[in-house]
């Protein structure tokens, strides 16, 4: 299942205050590409049903999330979330991709949650080469688990 809208939620990766030199540097990318990646991600965007995947997938909205997810036990928004969706493993999230000036190399985020105690965030970098984007690192931004 994906989230019909981007994540415009990125205090995971810049936290406030800091410096996106610093950030870029750890995460092994550019401040230029950062910088983008951070003002392309301010807002979310909807996603299509354009994706060309081997499993079938569908979008949840906004609306469908809050219904499923309210409630103060998270166990019992999974059940209901298992119930509605059966099969699936989870609710993935995506920002928005950023490319650099030559197109060549990108920055995504993509938040995987597949339970009331299993989940993470990662910011993915990729360079496109002869074969395709091929992915050169994950930068593990958050993990849940017991």
């Amino acid at each position: 299942v994906l989230a019909h809208k981007t994540t415009a939620d990125l205090r995971g990766v810049v936290p406030p205050g800091a410096k996106v030199e610093d950030v870029a540097k750890r995460l092994e990318t550019t401040p230029a590409l950062l910088s983008r990646w951070v003002a392309l991600n301010q807002e979310g965007a909807a996603l299509e049903r354009n994706f060309k995947l081997p499993l079938p997938y569908e979008l949840m909205d906004e609306k469908a999330r809050n219904e499923l997810f309210k409630g103060p036990d998270p166990a019992e928004s999974w059940q209901r979330f298992a119930a509605a969706h059966p099969g699936a493993p989870g609710l993935l999230r995506l920002s928005r991709a950023a490319l650099d000036d030559l197109g060549q190399n990108a920055l995504v985020y993509v938040e995987f949650q597949c339970g009331a105690r299993c989940g993470s965030g990662r910011l993915i970098r990729a360079q496109l080469g002869a074969k395709g984007w091929q992915l050169l690192s994950g930068e593990l931004i958050w993990v849940t688990g017991p």
